[in-house]
């Protein structure tokens, strides 16, 4: 008697499914004869809609391009500061509308620049790699102190932290596509034009040139040392220990002043410029979700609000008429 009973329930429930999904395969297929119904009505509107949509769609898609062009900066001798500086100023007078300003760096057609952007390049090994050993030490400290309480990554990002790495990236957003005699170079010869900075750049290249010359000679005594321990097995009258522990310093040392040396090498070419430009990158398309597709998403929208605006209206007149009002 159960079994028949369950039987019957599930008989129920398969025919009570079977008219669910009747119900609603009609009301779909009434739904669909609405629209075609409703396109049959107003066929004149939804032609001249569909037509003004793709018309305008086209228009909108030809004129809507940006172009990004992006550099790859090096800031020496402290000048992090100046440089995000007069990124900001310049991005104000494009923010303005001042066109005078912009023309007068040397930049061309500074109408067609949409903004200026800078950002670190964050690169935690770079900002550890210290030639000083000493404010190397503080900064694995400080970061192995930030790393314990959760917030490296914010900390990376921090604006204050982030001035202190090497290398910076600098992007224009143009409406046209450009060059570099035009956008770039304009641009970079008037960060490095700066009176008080090209006077620290001299002062930082001659710098540099004494450090050179004073591990020069420092590495030729070195070498004469171990020379003469070589020849003696002692080093111009001092004599080793047994330990080779002087010894093994004096290699060491020698070392590092070649790896300094090496380092020295690589400055001495940054520091041809205030703002070292590393590499450049121009005329890359931005593409957004819609970029392209105006033309398609646009008559969809008018048909949209046409669809809106008719049926708004049938119903403000049904509740007219069911109210009695005129």
């Amino acid at each position: 008697m159960e079994n028949q009973n369950t039987n019957q329930n599930n008989d129920v429930d398969i025919n009570e499914v079977k008219q669910r999904l009747k119900g609603y395969a009609a009301r779909v297929n009434d739904s669909f004869f609405d629209v075609i119904l409703f396109i049959r009505h107003y066929i004149i509107a939804v032609i001249i809609l569909v037509v003004a949509g793709v018309g305008l769609g086209i228009y909108l898609d030809s004129g809507a391009k940006t172009y990004s062009h992006k550099i790859f900066v090096t800031p020496n001798f402290g000048s992090v500061d100046y440089l995000y500086e007069q990124i900001e100023r310049i991005n104000g007078k494009l923010k303005e509308g001042d066109t005078t300003y912009i023309k007068n760096l040397g930049i061309k057609n500074p109408k067609k620049i949409l903004k200026l952007e800078i950002d670190p390049v964050v690169d935690i090994y770079d900002f550890m790699d210290e030639n000083n050993p000493d404010q190397q030490n503080k900064r694995i400290d400080l970061f192995k102190i930030i790393a314990e309480n959760g917030e490296m990554s914010k900390t990376l990002e921090d604006k204050i932290t982030s001035r202190n790495y090497k290398n910076h990236l600098v992007t224009f957003t143009t409406t046209e596509r450009t060059d570099a005699n035009s956008l770039i170079e304009p641009f970079l010869k008037a960060l490095n034009n700066d009176p008080y900075w090209k006077q620290m750049q001299k002062e930082g290249l001659q710098n540099l040139e004494v450090k050179n010359a004073e591990n020069d000679v420092m590495i030729s005594q070195v070498n004469k040392v171990l020379s003469d321990y070589g020849n003696t097995g002692s080093t111009s009258g001092v004599s080793m220990r047994t330990d080779n522990t002087n010894l093994t310093d004096l290699f060491y040392f020698k070392n590092m002043l070649v790896r300094e040396q090496g380092r020295n090498k690589i400055s001495k070419i940054d520091f041809q410029k205030v703002i070292k430009d590393r590499g450049t990158v121009l005329n890359i398309y931005k593409s957004g979700i819609v970029t392209g597709h105006t033309k398609l998403i646009l008559p969809i929208i008018f048909l949209l609000l046409f669809t809106f605006i008719v049926k708004f209206r049938d119903y403000y007149r049904s509740q007219l008429a069911k109210r009695n009002l005129k």
